[in-house]
């Protein structure tokens, strides 16, 4: 049996204006997720944002997905956290942090993507979006 070894699995931080990301599960491990973090900050473009963390498998198909509770606008930084038995909230509290439970058995294997991303896509090639995803990790043959 493989140890799981506790890691930031990933840690995207940079100004590229991508509001659309996503990170496939290297060949021979698996990830156990327990937190995504995630920072978005949108431009002046006009439209209501809707943030959400799926995992799918090899051929893109969703095999699981959690919406934030609630829509972000133009011209704001809102905070998001996934994780297992986080309140679903509906509104932001203290006017920019969004929290939305996700399942505590989100174990991806080699070839399986998480994607964080903004469904309605407004303004994904100029909204900017940084990533944290906590989780661990383990080996296999």
């Amino acid at each position: 049996m493989y140890t799981w070894i506790p890691a930031e699995l990933v840690k995207d931080t940079g100004a590229d204006s991508d509001s659309n990301k996503s990170w496939t599960v290297p060949t021979a491990r698996d990830w156990h997720i327990y937190c995504v973090s995630a920072l978005l900050t949108t431009t002046a473009t006009p439209g209501n944002r809707q943030m959400a963390v799926q995992i799918l498998n090899s051929d893109a198909d969703v095999l699981g997905e959690a919406l934030a509770g609630a829509v972000q606008a133009a011209s704001t930084d809102w905070y998001y956290q996934f994780a297992p038995g986080l309140a679903d909230m509906t509104s932001v509290r203290d006017s920019d942090h969004m929290t939305t439970p996700i399942p505590g058995t989100w174990v991806l294997k080699a070839g399986q993507v998480i994607k964080v991303f903004d469904q309605a896509a407004i303004a994904a090639d100029s909204d900017d979006l940084k990533v944290y995803i906590q989780g661990a990790w383990r080996g296999r043959n």
